[in-house]
């Protein structure tokens, strides 16, 4: 068993405390939270699905950022071309949320949305809704807000597999738009 299965497991049984059993939701907004990041971290996009955050009235911005990262990476793993437009847009909706929720004083939500542009603006001409709608953003803009808001950002490593399919999805998407 995996390590991130065996998390799981943890978060399951934690969950299954607070609750009737480890299928109940719990009203503990961490331990959902956590099982949420484990879903997507596993691209088992069904059971985050399930978890409905948005409807558990948890307050603040992390739910909103979670439901925008599941989005983006099923985005940039997704070999369907056809859902991008969707995911894409479904990924910024949900950025742009959670960056209201906090004010605009969470990092993490200001660096998701540079992501998702980062994705817009290498899409060929025929997303012109998507590219219009993101204009007057530019990522550099929200990753240099990111990190005035953490200055520590910058120290943290940035090995994660996922970004690698980020700039892969990316290189794929120059190449589409040149053929």
């Amino acid at each position: 068993m995996g390590q991130l299965q065996k998390a799981l497991t943890i978060f399951q049984r934690l969950r299954a405390h607070y609750s009737e059993d480890e299928s109940t939701p719990c009203n503990d907004k961490v331990v959902e939270l956590a099982l949420a990041n484990h879903y997507i971290e596993l691209k088992d996009w069904y059971q985050f699905d399930q978890m409905q955050l948005d409807e558990k009235g948890f307050t603040g911005p992390e739910v909103d950022l979670s439901i925008s990262i599941r989005y983006f990476r099923e985005c940039i793993y997704s070999f369907q071309d056809k859902e991008v437009p969707e995911l894409l847009n479904k990924a910024i909706h949900h950025a742009e949320v959670a960056i209201e929720k906090s004010q605009s004083l969470d990092a993490s939500s200001f660096s998701q949305l540079g992501h998702c542009i980062r994705i817009v603006e290498a899409l060929p001409a025929s997303y012109t809704f998507l590219i219009d709608k993101l204009k007057q953003y530019c990522s550099n803009y929200l990753f240099d807000k990111a990190n005035k808001l953490d200055t520590n950002r910058k120290d943290q490593p940035k090995d994660e597999v996922w970004r690698d399919a980020e700039h892969a999805f990316l290189e794929r998407l120059s190449r589409d738009a040149r053929v």
